[in-house]
């Protein structure tokens, strides 16, 4: 009944009031072929995955091959430091790159 419909709503809508109404519900019978030209192929998304894996990989290398060859050795440790401002000119010699050729980075070893 309307009644118990209520009731039933109020316990899982927090007390929400609702009113009850009349809806359509429409299911269509489609050929498989059909649907298939409709969803897209499951090795789409690998392979966007794929290459954004290779593309970080690619820039971190370039990165740390960049940095490294400043690294200056402190006294008596074994630590390196690296200047902070190559890590900047690093970063806008990169952003340059890319927005000359976004696909720069697929040519470079």
């Amino acid at each position: 009944t309307e009644e118990n419909r209520s009731r039933s709503l109020q316990v899982f809508g927090s007390g929400y009031s609702s009113v009850a109404t009349d809806g359509l519900l429409g299911i269509s019978a489609e050929p498989l072929t059909q649907l298939e030209q409709q969803t897209q192929p499951a090795d789409i998304q690998p392979s966007i995955v794929s290459s954004q894996l290779e593309y970080t990989t690619k820039m971190l290398q370039n990165f740390f091959n960049y940095i490294i060859s400043f690294a200056q050795t402190i006294p008596n440790t074994n630590e390196q430091i690296v200047p902070l401002n190559q890590v900047q000119t690093w970063y806008t010699n990169f952003q340059r790159k890319l927005q000359e050729n976004p696909n720069f980075w697929k040519s470079s070893a």
